[in-house]
């Protein structure tokens, strides 16, 4: 993925986790005109879940998660593991302690990305998608409808 692509997905995840909530993996995709069935589209999105959370002092994908199971897929816990932040406890404690950990170190943050209209479903009733497709066949999709965790 090009570097605007990388910082918009970045941006997108921050804004979720500055608001203190999650995103699903359905939602992510649509927010960046990707079709989650295509196995292109699904590597790159993960691999840049993957740099971002290289990139940031917290592991801030932590907020994209699975509709089924609130949880983040395995690439996350994965990642967690090598880069020595999670040991052999519980992945779903693990979770839960660095979701907190993201939110608290985001909602202190001064900056705010961008994109945060988009993660509040009401902002963006009735208007047409704003985003600009930047995954070769990407369709275009509904709003984002964020879970609040609070």
């Amino acid at each position: 993925m090009d570097d605007h692509a990388r910082t918009t997905i970045r941006d997108m995840v921050i804004a979720v986790a500055k608001a203190k909530r999650t995103v699903n993996y359905a939602e992510l995709f649509d927010l960046i005109d990707a079709d989650i069935r295509n196995p292109e589209h699904r590597d790159r999105l993960f691999r840049t879940l993957d740099d971002v959370d290289r990139e940031e002092p917290v592991l801030v994908t932590a907020v994209v998660v699975a509709q089924e199971t609130g949880l983040p897929g395995h690439g996350f816990f994965a990642l967690a593991r090598e880069l020595g932040r999670l040991g052999e406890g519980s992945e779903v404690a693990f979770h839960q302690q660095e979701l907190r950990r993201v939110w608290e170190h985001y909602s202190r943050w001064p900056h705010t990305p961008r994109l945060l209209p988009w993660i509040a479903p009401a902002a963006r009733r009735g208007r047409p998608s704003q985003r600009q497709g930047f995954l070769p066949g990407a369709r275009r999709a509904p709003s984002l409808q964020c879970q609040a965790k609070r």
